[in-house]
């Protein structure tokens, strides 16, 4: 069987290498094989690009049987691996399986799902066919959590829950300040910045002076404009606003109440994907 190639970054120059080098090693980091890429010598590399001047360098994942190579690559006919992971020589078949799950998840054109079905099937030590097929649906049960346990942590860690500064924008944080029944600070802020007036919810802040976050100074300009009939200037409003709630209470308030949601969700991913990987390891045991 021929092997099967994951492309990774590419560089058309030996000056881009320690880029594209440094962006392959994070995609291989994502995926916990327990694999340590070794950055190729530049003068080797540069002799490539020299023999071959119609194609850029690349750097591969190359699965070729159960042995996983990390490679540099020049058109079809130069190569320099660069480290390798036999996987064969993983004796833990449930640990091996993980190793497959993930090469699944980011490099499915190394693991196909067909090829996690057929593992599974081969590593069960029945001849009944029932319980071969309860491997089977099993695995895929079992892929289907480790997918969203991975989705999970990406969130868990991601930049959405670390903002520090008002998003108009950003859909969910708008979502939770609806349903924690703070709408009026973003209507307020979100009605001065598209200049079409203060809308109802927004007319809430400025009738609840204790809570609006709006200094006393620049409340009492805003009603005296107004009891004059001028048009009122919200902006140093609306500054306020954001700085002294948004940004101050609700951001942090916000980030905290996701991150130990999703904290949580880990949590109980975890437990039932560690239960359903045992049920699974009692029948694969060749």
């Amino acid at each position: 069987m021929a092997a099967k190639l994951h492309e990774l970054e590419y560089f058309p120059t030996i000056n881009q290498m320690e880029r594209a080098f440094g962006d392959s090693v994070g995609e291989i980091a994502a995926m916990h094989l327990g694999l340590s890429p070794k950055k190729p010598d530049k003068g080797k590399v540069q002799a490539m690009l020299d023999k071959d001047k119609k194609n850029p360098g690349k750097f591969y994942l190359v699965l070729d049987g159960l042995k996983l190579t990390f490679e540099v690559r020049v058109g079809t006919t130069q190569k320099i691996v660069l480290n390798t992971l036999d996987l064969a020589a993983v004796k833990d078949i449930g640990k091996r399986r993980e190793l497959l799950v993930q090469l699944n998840m980011r490099a499915s054109e190394l693991v196909s799902k067909d090829d996690l079905k057929k593992f599974d099937t081969e590593h069960t030590d029945s001849a009944s066919p029932a319980v071969r097929k309860a491997s089977v649906e099993l695995g895929e049960e079992i892929d289907k959590l480790e997918n969203e346990l991975d989705n999970l942590k990406i969130m868990q860690t991601a930049q959405n829950y670390k903002n520090t500064d008002y998003n108009p924008w950003d859909k969910e944080f708008n979502e939770w300040v609806e349903k924690k029944g703070f709408g009026r600070f973003t209507a307020f802020v979100d009605d001065v910045e598209n200049g079409h007036g203060i809308s109802a919810q927004g007319r809430k802040l400025l009738d609840d002076a204790a809570t609006s976050g709006i200094q006393a100074k620049t409340l009492e300009a805003i009603k005296a404009a107004e009891v004059k009939g001028d048009a009122a200037d919200f902006k140093q409003a609306r500054k306020e606003v954001i700085a002294n709630v948004i940004n101050k209470l609700l951001l942090p308030r916000y980030n905290k109440e996701r991150v130990t949601e999703i904290t949580k969700e880990v949590n109980e991913t975890a437990t039932k994907l560690a239960g359903l990987k045992k049920k699974l390891g009692a029948l694969e045991t060749k």
